[in-house]
């Protein structure tokens, strides 16, 4: 899988977009949910608890890696497509690299939607997501 976290200037909390890798689903979450990934991922009540299985693994990495409270991951939304650099809208270099202004743009809209689910949910409720 592949991840982009982001930041803005204007927010308090950080947010990611998460390719999941399908062999990695199908031998974690798939067993326990019955369901292929991309199916999965057409449930709203399915994606979320695809997200927060995801959340809490990316933050128990980061805490187990001496990451602090305000560099941890508090909101991610799931992509099934990997990413190449020859998508119609490539945000990986031919090297492989991400690049950060193009992700930003190709995901503009759940960026904006996670921070505002943050928001409405406010500070300790993004703290405890981070916690599950």
């Amino acid at each position: 899988g592949s991840i982009f976290v982001h930041g803005e200037s204007t927010e308090s909390q950080l947010v990611a977009v998460v390719v999941v890798d399908e062999e990695v689903y199908d031998a974690t979450l798939g067993g326990k949910m019955g369901v292929p990934l991309a199916a999965a991922l057409t449930s709203d009540s399915t994606k979320m608890q695809i997200e927060d299985a995801v959340l809490v693994q990316l933050n128990v990495v980061g805490r187990a890696n001496g990451l602090k409270g305000f560099e941890l991951i508090k909101a991610v939304h799931i992509e099934a497509t990997p990413w190449t650099s020859e998508d119609a809208q490539p945000i990986l270099t031919p090297t492989f690299k991400l690049q950060r202004g193009e992700a930003k743009m190709r995901y503009k809209a759940e960026l904006t939607r996670l921070f505002r689910r943050l928001r409405s949910m406010g500070d300790s409720a993004g703290d405890r997501r981070a916690n599950l």
